[in-house]
C-alpha cells in the first residue's frame, strides 16, 4: 500500500493538534483545544472512546470497566466551565449517600458519608470519642493539605533546585513527604478499622498505605468533602458523552485505528504514523500508558532517559482482578459494598512484598429467564474455597502469579474469562 501523507485540518489556517488515544485525559484535551480554536482529531485503536472507562456489554448486561464512582468533581466542573456547559447536567452526575459501606472483618460496618456531623456520629458510635474527635482534627488538617498541595501542584518546578526554596520548605511542613499514610492517620485513630476506612483510597493508586506519602491522605478527605457521585447509565456513559460534545465542536474522532508511530523531525513530535498514512499536525498529545507508549510509539534512540533497558527496571503499581456477574434478581444493598478482611494489613504487606497468589474466581450458572436484571462486580481475595446454590457455582482457584498469562480471554476484554475452558482446572 502506498504510503499516503495527510496534513490534519490542513484546509485552515488554524492550529491543528492530533491526540492518541480517547481515555477521560485525551477528551478533555480535544473539548478544551477546540474551545480555544483548534483543530483536533482524536486517534482511538478501540472501536468506541472510553479508554478504561467505557462500557462492557456482555449477554443483556452492561458493566463499567473502569470505576465505578466519581471522585472530586472540582475538575470536571472546571473543564466544562472552560467550555461553557454545566458538568452535572450534561454528565447526569448524581451524589451517593451513603458513598459506600464499608464492611470490617474485624467486626462491625459503617455506612461513609460526606456530611461531616452525621459521618462524626458514626464514627463514635463504632469506635468511641477518641476516634470521633480524631476525624475531626483529620478534615481539619487535610483541608489545609489540600489547599497547599493544589497550590504546589498547580505551579511550575522548572528545576531541581526548586526543592531547596522557601517555597518548597513551607509546603513540606504541610505535606510532610518524609510520612507515610498509615504514619499521619495513626496520630489521628487508635482503631484500626478507622484507619483503614480513611487509608483503603491508596489502593485506587495500587499503592499500600504503609508506602503511599502522607500528601494522599487527601484522597478520603475528598470523598468527605466533595461527596461521591454516580452517572446515569455508568461512569462510561461520561467518556461516551464528552466524545459526542467533542463532535459537536468539530473535533474529529477515528476509531479503529491503532497509531503505529509517532513522527518525528529532530528532537520534535510532528504528526503519527497509521495503517498505510501519515497524520501531521501542529502538536501531538499522548494520552496512553506512559510505558507502553513509549515502547511501542518512540523509537528507543529518542529516549536516552527512559530507554528500553530503565524501563525494564521500574516497578508497577499493584493491579486487580475484577469479576463482573450478571444476575437474575435485585439486591437491596448500598451503591458499593467493601468487605474487608480481618487480615487486611497482612494482606497489603503480602501484595506489595510479592509473597501472594491470585486468587481466580470462576462462575457457572445454567441458563434461566432473567427477568429482572442485575449487575454486580466484585473485587475481593477469598480463601481458596468453594460456594454452592441450586442455581450456581462459585469456585475459587489459587496459582501462581506467573500462571496468569496463560489464561484465555475474550476479544473483549481481558477481565471477562471464557470460563468453561477454566472450570475443568479446578479440582
Amino acid at each position: 500500500m502506498s504510503n499516503l501523507v495527510v496534513n490534519a485540518m490542513s484546509q485552515t489556517a488554524k492550529p491543528t493538534a492530533i491526540i492518541v488515544g480517547s481515555g477521560p485525559g485525551g477528551l478533555a484535551s480535544a473539548l478544551l483545544l477546540a474551545h480555544s480554536g483548534v483543530n483536533v482529531t482524536v486517534i482511538e485503536k478501540e472501536p468506541q472512546v472510553g479508554g478504561r472507562t467505557k462500557l462492557i456489554h456482555k449477554d443483556g448486561f452492561t458493566f463499567d470497566r473502569g470505576p465505578t464512582f466519581f471522585h472530586y468533581p472540582e475538575v470536571i466542573e472546571e473543564i466544562f466551565q472552560a467550555i461553557g456547559r454545566d458538568a452535572h447536567k450534561e454528565l447526569g452526575l448524581m451524589p451517593l449517600d451513603p458513598m459506600y459501606r464499608l464492611v470490617f472483618g474485624a467486626g462491625g460496618h459503617i455506612d461513609a458519608t460526606s456530611k461531616l456531623d452525621e459521618m462524626t456520629e458514626r464514627i463514635r458510635e463504632l469506635a468511641g470519642d477518641k476516634n470521633a474527635n480524631g476525624f475531626k482534627k483529620y478534615v481539619k488538617q487535610n483541608r489545609r493539605k489540600l489547599e497547599v498541595s493544589k497550590q504546589c501542584l498547580q505551579t511550575p518546578w522548572t528545576s531541581p533546585l526548586n526543592v531547596m526554596t522557601k517555597r518548597a520548605m513551607r509546603v513540606a511542613t504541610v505535606l510532610k513527604p518524609w510520612a507515610s499514610v498509615a504514619g499521619d492517620l495513626g496520630k489521628h485513630f487508635d482503631d484500626e478499622r478507622i484507619r483503614l476506612a480513611m487509608s483503603f483510597q491508596t489502593k485506587y493508586l495500587g499503592m499500600s498505605p504503609f508506602h503511599a506519602p502522607s500528601l494522599f491522605t487527601i484522597l478520603a478527605f475528598l470523598e468527605y468533602e466533595h461527596g461521591i457521585f454516580h452517572a446515569k447509565g455508568g461512569l462510561g456513559s461520561i467518556t461516551a458523552r464528552m466524545g459526542e460534545i467533542a463532535e459537536e465542536m468539530g473535533v474529529t474522532i477515528r476509531c479503529n485505528t491503532p497509531v503505529k508511530s509517532l513522527i518525528y523531525e529532530g528532537k520534535d513530535v510532528v504528526g503519527v504514523r497509521i495503517d498505510g498514512e501519515e497524520i501531521r499536525a501542529d502538536k501531538v498529545v499522548v494520552n496512553a500508558d506512559f510505558a507502553h507508549a513509549m515502547t511501542t510509539l518512540v523509537p528507543d534512540e529518542k529516549r536516552k532517559k527512559w530507554s528500553n533497558k530503565k524501563l525494564e527496571k521500574k516497578g508497577y503499581s499493584c493491579s486487580t482482578f475484577m469479576l463482573y456477574l450478571g444476575v437474575d434478581k435485585m439486591y437491596d444493598l448500598p451503591h458499593h459494598q467493601i468487605y474487608a478482611s480481618s487480615s487486611y494489613e497482612k494482606n497489603l504487606h503480602d501484595i506489595t512484598n510479592h509473597l501472594c497468589s491470585v486468587f481466580l474466581f470462576l462462575l457457572r450458572y445454567p441458563r434461566c429467564r432473567r427477568n429482572r436484571k442485575s449487575r454486580r462486580s466484585r473485587l475481593s481475595p477469598l480463601r481458596t474455597c468453594r460456594f454452592r446454590s441450586p442455581e450456581w457455582t462459585l469456585e475459587v482457584l489459587r496459582m501462581p502469579l506467573n500462571f496468569l498469562p496463560l489464561l484465555p480471554c475474550t476479544s473483549e476484554s481481558r477481565l471477562l474469562f471464557r470460563l468453561e475452558n477454566l472450570s475443568s482446572r479446578v479440582g
